[in-house]
Order: C-alpha cells, then structure tokens, then sequence
C-alpha cells in the first residue's frame, strides 16, 4: 500500500472531515492498516506559501513586477497557469511533485518539479527535464 494513499475530503451529516483512502481501490484505509500508509500524506505539505521568483520578496510592494508562484496543499499557481498537484513524494530533501497544468490557451500538461528548500530558507525549484530553474523566495504571510 506503500505509495497508494490520498487523502480525500468527505461531507458528514453536520460536519467536514478528512478520509484517507487507497489510490489504487478508493476504499478507507482503517486504524489497523496505518503501519502500511506513507505518513507523509498525512503531514501537511511544509512548502505552502506565496513565493517570489529569482528575486527576495519585498514587503513594501515595490516588488510588484516580481513573477509570484503561490503553492497551497493541492495546487501551484504561477505565470505558467494554474497546475493541479496530482502527488508528492519526498526523495531526500528535494519534494518530487506531480502536476497537471492548465496554461494560458487552455492547454494541458502532465509534468514532475522538484522542490528543495535550501538552508538559506530558498527553495530550488526545477522541471523534470532541468531546462527551467529558479530560486523561490518565501513572502510574509
């Protein structure tokens, strides 16, 4: 079951909660069926946050022309277009992210980034071919 885990949202009569189901079979994983789960789908993604690209953020707001990229828990919104996070996996400490983007003409893509948080608190962000890279600087919330 290793690798085969989401977490799902689910709508309970008078409340909201959180389902973790099988990827493979959509079916409930139980207590008893934790020691197979990657804990990392239950931790939340430590990368959320507005970015800056290749340049610090600056709090003033002279910054505006600055390319922005917003990373929640399910998406990645940047001047590419708006990509979906289909999965995460961590190898080391770079996050290996499975997006499919929507660009500006409507167009759709499947794509893996890498994600490393570096000491300096940057995070390298690359594509899966290496032919785009950049320095994201974290803004203040």
């Amino acid at each position: 079951m290793r690798g085969q885990t989401r977490v799902f949202d689910a709508l309970c009569p008078g409340r909201s909660s959180r389902v973790l189901r099988n990827a493979a079979t959509e079916r409930p994983i139980f207590l008893r069926d934790f020691h197979q789960v990657d804990y990392h789908v239950l931790r939340p993604f430590p990368l959320v946050g507005t970015y800056t690209e290749n340049l610090a953020c600056k709090t003033d707001g002279s910054d505006a022309r600055v390319s922005r990229i917003t990373i929640t828990p399910r998406d990645i919104d940047s001047v590419f277009g708006l990509c979906t996070i289909l999965s995460k996996k961590r190898e080391g400490a770079t996050f290996v992210v499975h997006v499919e983007c929507k660009g500006p003409g409507g167009s759709q893509m499947l794509s893996d980034v890498n994600l490393t948080p570096r000491e300096d608190k940057t995070i390298d962000f690359s594509d899966q071919d290496q032919t785009y890279k950049a320095v994201l600087y974290r803004c203040p919330d």
